[in-house]
């Protein structure tokens, strides 16, 4: 008799921008690297804040010395974040896009092998920047108008590039023919994400964010900065994940699933002989 080891395959999310998204940053295998990502947003808005309040009470003239103090450690310190956050983005995107509802491979523990990520995305984000900008330019009134258009625009090229330069496994790749011919193939996964996203910017960030800086005189910025770093860091996770089921959307992998679920049926007209 011979035995066959088949490998099981996950179960597919029932709703693809839902399932599984929001509650991704606490889940077991994830809530170790989010309480990580908590502590460096928060720290680092802490120094911020701290410079923020000796330069409005001193004045950073007069005590540039003290100052320096607290830059240095802020530079240190944001680049541990925004690295560890670069690593960890990418990690969630490529386990997600493959189809894995837990992610097991996590950036190596060194923040020399996270500041490769956090320049690769950087590099990336220079593209759909410098395109943002110059569609902006045609918008005849300057100031707020104009500034809300290149961030816009940035926020969907910016999808557009990354989703192709992971596709293309090159950074040079910015806009290949599988990911823009998604754009009409896939228009419904596309406005899906940017929905959801939207609504997961919208009141984790950019809300509390405006109502806390309007009520700047009654918060104190540290407050602020213990409110604002555990909120940046579940929106990096959510919207990673999302990124991740979208590249897993319009791959196609859902319908590979779904025939090799059915070939892996068994016929019970098929019966084997001993032998």
């Amino acid at each position: 008799m011979a035995v066959v080891r088949t490998e099981s395959l996950p179960t597919p999310p029932e709703w693809t921008f839902f399932s599984g998204v929001f509650s991704f940053p606490f889940q077991q295998h994830s809530l170790s690297r989010w309480l990580y990502q908590v502590v460096g947003f928060t720290v680092l808005l802490l120094v911020m804040a701290t410079i923020a309040a000796v330069s409005a009470q001193y004045g950073a003239g007069r005590f540039g010395m003290v100052l320096a103090f607290f830059v240095l450690p802020m530079i240190w310190i944001g680049i541990w974040s925004f690295s560890f956050a670069s690593a960890n983005f990418l990690c969630i995107v490529e386990g997600t896009a493959a189809g894995a509802n837990e992610i097991r491979e996590w950036p190596e523990p060194s923040w020399r092998d996270w500041v490769p990520k956090l320049v690769y995305l950087a590099w990336i984000a220079s593209i759909p920047l410098v395109l943002a900008s110059a569609l902006a330019g045609l918008v005849p009134e300057e100031g707020p108008p104009r500034v809300l258009v290149a961030a816009g625009l940035f926020c969907v090229i910016y999808p557009i590039c990354l989703m192709s330069a992971l596709e293309a496994n090159s950074s040079f790749a910015m806009f290949t023919w599988p990911i823009v011919r998604s754009l009409y193939r896939n228009p419904g996964d596309w406005l899906s994400f940017f929905g959801v996203t939207l609504l997961v910017t919208l009141p984790l960030v950019m809300i509390p964010a405006a109502w806390l800086t309007a009520r700047l005189g009654d918060w104190s910025p540290y407050l602020m900065a213990a409110v604002m770093g555990p909120l940046a860091a579940t929106t990096l996770f959510v919207v990673a994940r999302l990124f991740g089921r979208l590249a897993w959307k319009i791959s196609g992998i859902d319908r590979k699933w779904a025939r090799r679920r059915r070939l892996s049926i068994p016929d019970d007209r098929q019966r084997t002989s001993p032998g």
